[in-house]
């Protein structure tokens, strides 16, 4: 395949310069549970010297979403495994759905499969007769947004001849999930990830889930040892931390409603988000952004997720600290556009 356009085909993450205030990916502002560390400590020489054994890990995963270790494949981070379904369903010319406004490795991987990409609005009716493969993202990133669970399973069987990829990266955030509606299908599967919730992003860990026979397949396009044995012991010893996972989710929670507050009370218009992600909408996004940058502040333009169709930025929930310095930096890029001085506080964030 002949890649004629390249910048397409790169992620907004490979772009991304880590700034002094950083709010750019989306990592766990309490890093990840204390009892990872205390494991990572104590790891013994055959973890690190002999090939992984997946099965404590798989075990522990079927027993946490109630299912069979032949519902899961495991891989790389949740990237990869978009790759490897992208290898396995799309065939060039395949059409390939994809939610406007998400995950832009979604555009990249079918790209490189050689797919024809049509955009779809998960609020709109859609017909996905002519489809290979449609990717949802749920939770939405970059908004943070729930697709109705309604939506999802009624493609799901209505369209049963096209395979549907829900990647619930941010997935600990909702109440529902589509892993049961996976499971019971053969054109559907869930992808979840330790990355975000779990705080475990340079681990890359994340896994498929889907009926056992459409894992069967999939896992034949996998490769022998896509995880190491450390991330295996340490994946199985976070999923045990129940603390630290509630702990997280209250946290970003309580962060992200005051970040609204903020943002609202100087006329942004946000993200109806439940995750630790919020879209912040600006018509003026693209000059915010370039002030920001120049001030030490990262964040990622609306223009990096593919079909978007409007202005603005996404964030990533941080620590108060670095919160309210975001926030101390944004007045200054408005003031210096305005061309105005502004006196600014950090006592207006309680």
């Amino acid at each position: 395949m002949v890649l004629t356009n390249m910048k397409i085909l790169k992620s907004y993450a490979q772009n991304i310069k880590r700034r002094k205030i950083d709010m750019t990916l989306s990592e766990n502002p309490l890093g990840c549970s204390p009892r990872v560390i205390k494991k990572l400590t104590n790891i013994g020489m055959k973890t690190i010297s002999n090939y992984p054994d997946t099965t404590d890990l798989m075990n522990t995963i079927s027993r946490e979403y109630f299912i069979k270790p032949q519902n899961i494949l495991l891989g790389c981070g949740s990237e990869q495994l978009i790759k490897l379904i992208t290898q396995f369903a799309i065939r060039k010319n395949d059409t390939c759905f994809i939610q406007r406004g998400s995950f832009s490795l979604f555009l990249k991987e079918a790209k490189l499969s050689g797919a024809r990409i049509k955009f779809f609005n998960p609020t709109q009716k859609n017909d996905f007769s002519q489809a290979k493969i449609v990717f949802i993202c749920n939770p939405n990133n970059p908004t943070g947004e729930i697709i109705l669970s309604t939506f999802i399973n009624g493609c799901v069987d209505k369209f049963n001849n096209t395979i549907f990829v829900i990647d619930e990266a941010n997935g600990e955030f909702m109440k529902e999930s589509s892993v049961k509606k996976a499971v019971r299908s053969n054109n559907c599967f869930v992808l979840r990830t330790f990355s975000k919730a779990y705080g475990l992003a340079g681990l890359r860990l994340g896994f498929a889930i889907g009926s056992t026979g459409l894992i069967t397949k999939l896992s034949c396009f996998q490769q022998p040892f896509p995880i190491s044995g450390v991330t295996c012991l340490l994946a199985k010893t976070a999923l045990k931390d129940k603390l630290f996972l509630m702990r997280s989710i209250s946290f970003i929670r309580k962060e992200r409603e005051c970040l609204v507050l903020q943002l609202n009370k100087r006329g942004f218009k946000t993200s109806d988000s439940i995750t630790n992600n919020i879209f912040v909408k600006s018509p003026i996004s693209d000059k915010l952004i370039d002030v920001l940058e120049k001030l030490g502040v990262g964040v990622i333009s609306g223009k990096e997720f593919p079909g978007m169709g409007k202005q603005g930025f996404r964030i990533t929930i941080k620590d108060r600290q670095t919160n309210l310095l975001f926030l101390n930096k944004l007045d200054q890029a408005l003031a210096c556009i305005e061309n105005k001085k502004l006196l600014i506080s950090d006592n207006n964030y309680d």
